[in-house]
């Protein structure tokens, strides 16, 4: 079974994860679908609405009990706060996913390059040698 991170919802930091209500299948679609560079032209926040209202509608339309974000799930929503420049709230969602699975792969690797972005070069280079250090092949990060 996999692990959850409690109050981590769609709509932010801090919401009540049952606003993600939603079943896993169209949760992991909703976020898959923005988990891509905008369109020329287009807004970069245009995408995360776009996710919230999308999120917010399956999760309005379903009758499965209220659910948190597995880990997986919270590092997907935190590469898409950070692919729109929300690079604070980014930072939180890798920090409790590491808190709650400090050698989550992908987690870490994520989370170096965003302390790269931020100019924290030495912690995004060990970040990055440890999201890249040998582990069970289910917990390496591989692209």
């Amino acid at each position: 079974m996999s692990q959850v991170l409690g109050g981590v919802g769609a709509s932010g930091l801090g919401a009540p994860s049952h606003q993600l209500g939603s079943p896993r299948a169209e949760s992991l679609a909703a976020i898959r679908s923005y988990d891509s560079p905008p369109a020329a032209g287009e807004a970069r926040t245009t995408g995360l609405v776009r996710m919230q209202d999308q999120v917010s509608k399956a999760a309005d339309a379903s009758d499965e009990t209220p659910r948190e974000l597995t880990l997986d799930e919270a590092v997907a929503f935190a590469i898409l706060l950070q692919k729109n420049e929300q690079l604070a709230e980014a930072h939180e969602v890798y920090r409790r996913v590491l808190e709650a699975a400090p050698d989550h792969a992908r987690a870490l690797h994520y989370a170096g390059v965003l302390a790269h972005q931020q100019g924290r070069s030495d912690e995004a280079i060990a970040l990055i040698e440890k999201s890249l250090a040998p582990s069970p092949p289910s917990k390496r990060w591989t692209g």
